[in-house]
C-alpha cells in the first residue's frame, strides 16, 4: 500500500518593502497575511522588515499583522488571544515621504472602552529590529530550500544580509527565489525604488545567488485593484485595518496597483498562471535607476508579465483573499487539557 503524499509545507516568507499607508503597500502585506491564515496555510510569515519608511509605517505593519493573528485566535478564550509575533525591522535611513495621513488616524482609532482598536508596541525607533539581523535570524531557522524572499522597496537591506559573515551562503542554502517588484524592463523608465539606492540595486543582481523574478510597474495598469469592495467593508468584523486604509483612501486611490501584491502570490504560488515569466537573462540598473535586462541562456534573472486575462485573474484572487476571514486556529490539546482542570478547579471553588 503506497503511502499517502505529504501536505506541501508553508512557503517561508521573508517580506522587505515600504510602509507609507498607500493602499498599494497594504495590499502587498495583506496578501501575505490572508496566505498565511488560510485553513491549509499556503505561507509562514518569516520576517517583516521596511526600508524607506516611517516609524508610524512600522507600527501599522505591526497593527496589521496583530490583527491577523488575533482573528486566527477567536476560538480561544479571551485571556489567551495574545498577539506572539515577529518584531518588525526598519532600517535608520527612515522615510523618503510623507506618511499618508490616514496611517496615524487609523492607529489613534478608540473602542467604545477607550483602548486602542488597533494595538501595536512600536512607539519609539528602539521598538524596532535591525533587518538585516532579523532577515538573516529567520532564514536560518528554516529547512533548504524552503523560503521565498519578496522585495517592494529599495534593496538596501537585502544588501546588508549578503554581506553578513555566510549571509550569501545563507542565502543560497534556504531561499527558493526572490521576487521584487522594482523597476520595469520593458519601459526602461528610472524606477522609485531602485533610485533609492541604485548601488544596492546593482549588487543584489550582481551577487544574488537565486533565481530572481521582477515585477514591472506597469503590470496591472489597465486593470488596478477594485478597492471599492473592500472599502465597502467585511461581513465577519466590523474592523478591519485594510477596510479602513481603503475607506480613507481617495476614490482614485482605491484603484490600487497590484504589483506588490502580485509579487507576494508569485512568491508562494509560482505555479499558477497569474503571472507570465520572461526567457531566462539578466537585469543591470543604470545611474538614473533604470532596470534593464539582457536575454541569456544561463541566466537566473526573468520579469513577469500579464496578459488582459491573467490580470482579471489576479485581481479576482487578490480581492478574495484580502476579504477573507482568517481560519480559526484550533485550541492544542494541552490547552484544552489546562482550561478543563482550571474550569473544574473554580466549580470546586463555588462549591465550598
Amino acid at each position: 500500500m503506497q503511502a499517502a503524499p505529504e501536505e506541501p509545507k508553508p512557503v517561508g516568507l521573508v517580506l522587505d518593502g515600504e510602509m507609507r499607508g498607500e493602499p498599494h503597500d497594504l495590499l502587498a502585506f495583506v496578501t501575505a497575511f490572508a496566505l498565511s491564515t488560510l485553513e491549509k496555510p499556503e505561507a509562514k510569515v518569516l520576517t517583516l522588515s521596511l526600508t524607506g519608511s516611517p516609524l508610524e509605517g512600522a507600527a501599522f505593519t505591526e497593527a496589521v499583522a496583530r490583527f491577523y493573528a488575533i482573528s486566527a485566535l477567536r476560538a480561544f478564550p479571551e485571556r489567551f488571544q495574545r498577539y506572539r509575533g515577529l518584531p518588525v525591522g526598519l532600517d535608520e535611513g527612515g522615510a523618503a515621504a510623507p506618511t499618508n495621513p490616514a496611517v496615524q488616524t487609523i492607529l489613534s482609532k478608540q473602542s467604545e472602552d477607550g483602548e486602542p482598536l488597533y494595538d501595536h508596541e512600536i512607539h519609539a525607533f528602539t521598538d524596532t529590529a535591525d533587518p538585516a539581523a532579523l532577515i538573516r535570524n529567520g532564514l536560518t531557522a528554516q529547512e533548504d530550500q524552503s523560503s521565498a524572499v519578496v522585495l517592494n522597496g529599495a534593496a538596501t537591506s537585502l544588501v546588508r544580509v549578503l554581506g553578513l559573515n555566510g549571509g550569501r551562503e545563507l542565502i543560497e542554502s534556504k531561499v527558493k527565489h526572490l521576487v521584487a517588484s522594482l523597476g520595469d524592463p520593458q519601459s526602461g523608465k528610472p524606477d522609485a525604488h531602485l533610485k533609492a539606492d541604485v548601488e544596492a540595486a546593482r549588487r543584489l543582481f550582481a551577487e544574488w545567488p537565486t533565481p530572481i523574478y521582477v515585477v514591472g510597474a506597469s503590470l496591472g495598469q489597465e486593470a488596478p485593484f477594485p478597492g471599492d469592495r473592500l472599502a465597502a467593508g467585511v461581513d465577519w468584523s466590523d474592523r478591519h485595518p485594510a477596510v479602513d486604509l481603503f475607506r480613507e483612501a481617495a476614490p482614485p486611490a482605491r484603484r490600487a496597483a497590484v504589483r506588490e501584491a502580485a509579487a507576494v502570490l508569485f512568491a508562494v504560488r509560482p505555479e499558477q498562471e497569474y503571472l507570465t515569466a520572461s526567457e531566462p537573462g539578466e537585469f543591470t540598473v543604470d545611474k538614473h535607476g533604470a532596470l534593464q535586462f539582457e536575454p541569456s541562456a544561463n541566466g537566473l534573472h526573468r520579469y513577469l508579465t500579464s496578459t488582459p486575462a491573467q490580470s482579471e485573474d489576479l485581481n479576482r484572487v487578490l480581492e478574495e483573499l484580502a476579504l477573507r476571514q482568517p481560519a480559526a486556529r484550533e485550541i492544542p490539546e494541552f490547552l484544552k487539557r489546562f482550561i478543563e482542570e482550571q474550569k473544574k478547579e473554580d466549580e470546586q471553588k463555588d462549591s465550598e
